[in-house]
């Protein structure tokens, strides 16, 4: 055997080490872009990949029903709620719905408004 064929087979794994390496972080740098349009709470918060593609999902559904909503002219709180947009696995098993994890994190942020402002009015009276 010469050098040549013994040699072929390493370059060729060599080769494929690379493109695969290449591929991954090309995966990565797309779940590092999507985790930041995600957003969560607490801010700095590193999702796994499949908590990113899953809050992916449900963040895109947020957004459909706000749409939707906006459409019909409602401009009220819980969406997700009022407008499920027809997603049959919005329930779960046991038949009860589901909470939208970004209208649950408006509704804080409305109650922590709230009590900054009530608590803010407490020292104007």
């Amino acid at each position: 055997m010469d050098s040549y064929s013994e040699s072929e087979p390493v370059i060729q794994r060599s080769v494929a080490n690379a493109r695969e390496r290449n591929r991954t972080s090309s995966v990565n740098v797309a779940f590092s872009v999507l985790r930041m349009h995600i957003p969560t709470e607490p801010r700095d918060r590193k999702l796994s990949k499949i908590e990113t593609l899953r809050l992916a999902v449900s963040y895109i559904r947020h957004l459909a029903n706000l749409i939707a909503a906006n459409a019909e002219g409602y401009h009220g709180g819980h969406v997700c709620q009022r407008y499920n947009y027809m997603y049959q696995e919005y329930m779960n098993g046991s038949g009860y719905k589901q909470i939208c994890t970004f209208c649950l994190a408006e509704v804080k942020q409305d109650f922590k408004n709230d009590v900054t402002f009530q608590d803010s009015n407490i020292f104007m009276s």
